[in-house]
């Protein structure tokens, strides 16, 4: 797109963008960025390549409201496209407009600049967008090709599995993901765990949906505000949807085989693990039934919680019945509760 053209799109596209509402801060930040992942392709006309994701996130939420996977050759000016679409129909919420546009992309900049000269926005190079790092993150994480079968170790429990899949499409029909973003993670302390997990619900921007455990709050910390971090090495227990068509044929016959359920042909969970030891695996069946627990509360504890933005200060004690049996602990917003305010809190409802 030449530089008269980028000008007369925005020129026509000026009328209906004034239209639309403002979003109020700080969600009126809207942050751009075109960045190469790590997930190889391995057929190409010149041999493997990355995909390029050029991504749009909301500041303050850290909801993704656009995004466009791209080829490498592919033109930066792309972006007006992305971007007039995701003005109209965001991924989230309402036709709206951001007053900020931040970017970190160098290749953005000229055809973002005549964009926000002509629509009154104010445009930002800056060296560093966490918010949208962290949402770059997750989608890497759980796109990483799973490797193995469930049953394919001596110690796995088919009963197990079973359970995993029915709390997965239970997750699938309640669909948390609608109510929280990725950048809205919850503590959850079950009684007989020896340590908190900190819970982060995929789904909100439509990329990936899922869930994923951490086992400390610091990786998590880490994962939002450091681009250099590999979250390939973090250490959690997660599980994302895909489409039946992008398993591997072992793995739809090991799943029909078991009568394992499964919502959607577009809703096949897969279970993950994750840590510095090697490459992501299938949890054990101990992370497995503590992925399986936590769904059941999170479904139940989104679905409780009141509108609006006083929700994201609830938190504490909970007793939840489930499949297999009842169980109680603590959970709520944040990554930062500590293990006494944990026994505090539970002293303070005793």
């Amino acid at each position: 797109m030449t530089s008269r053209n980028r000008e007369e799109c925005a020129v026509s596209s000026h009328n209906w963008i004034e239209d639309l509402p403002v979003a109020a801060p700080p969600a009126d930040r809207w942050q751009i960025s075109l960045r190469e992942l790590s997930i190889l392709i391995e057929e190409g006309e010149h041999g493997p390549w990355h995909p390029r994701l050029l991504l749009v996130v909301e500041g303050g939420t850290g909801a993704v409201l656009g995004h466009r996977l791209l080829e490498p050759d592919a033109d930066p000016d792309l972006v007006l496209d992305l971007l007039y679409t995701t003005l109209s129909e965001p991924a989230t919420g309402a036709p709206r407009r951001p007053a900020h546009i931040q970017t970190d992309t160098d290749s953005l900049v000229p055809p973002l600049s005549e964009l926000t000269a002509q629509m009154g926005m104010k445009l930002e190079r800056l060296p560093d967008l966490p918010e949208l790092s962290f949402a770059i993150h997750s989608f890497e994480e759980f796109m990483t090709p799973h490797p193995e079968l469930y049953l394919a170790s001596e110690q796995s429990d088919p009963a197990v599995i079973a359970d995993f899949f029915n709390a997965a499409a239970a997750y699938y029909r309640a669909a948390p993901w609608k109510r929280l973003t990725d950048a809205e993670p919850l503590t959850l302390q079950v009684d007989g765990w020896d340590e908190p997990r900190y819970v982060v619900l995929m789904g909100h921007g439509g990329i990936v949906r899922g869930l994923v455990l951490y086992d400390d709050w610091e990786d998590l910390e880490d994962l939002y505000t450091d681009e250099e971090i590999n979250p390939l090495e973090l250490s959690c227990t997660g599980f994302f949807f895909t489409d039946k068509k992008d398993l591997a044929e072992e793995a739809r016959l090991e799943i029909a085989e078991n009568g394992w359920n499964v919502v959607s042909y577009k809703a096949y969970p897969v279970a993950t693990r994750t840590d510095a030891t090697g490459p992501p695996r299938v949890p054990t069946m101990e992370q497995i039934r503590e992925l399986t627990l936590a769904l059941y509360i999170v479904i139940n504890y989104v679905a409780g919680l009141p509108r609006g933005r006083t929700a994201r200060r609830a938190w504490g004690r909970f007793t939840l019945e489930t499949p297999n049996g009842d169980v109680e602990g603590v959970i709520g917003f944040g990554i930062f509760f500590e293990d006494d305010t944990l026994d505090e809190e539970d002293e303070t409802d005793e």
